[in-house]
């Protein structure tokens, strides 16, 4: 994820934006299996964007994960949620 960004943000700007990503995702997830159910595609692709995020966090800057959010505040509770 943090590869195909602007080259044009600093290294701090892009993990806030990959922070940002990551919030939004966990957000949005509970909404569409809600309205979509857990077998639609977009649940699935939205999964996957958790993901991604999730693990160039933990790879860019941990620190900032654990601290950004109380649902990201440890290295088990993303890995639950990643997985």
């Amino acid at each position: 994820m943090g590869e195909s960004m602007s080259p044009g943000l600093t290294s701090r700007q892009q993990i806030d934006v990959m922070l940002k990503f990551a919030v939004s995702c966990h957000f949005l997830l509970p909404l569409q299996v809600k309205y979509l159910g857990s077998c639609h595609p977009d649940v699935a692709r939205t999964n996957y964007d958790l993901a991604l995020a999730i693990n160039a966090l933990l790879s860019r800057s941990p620190k900032s994960l654990f601290e950004s959010k109380d649902f990201f505040s440890s290295f088990g509770k993303c890995q639950r949620m990643e997985a």
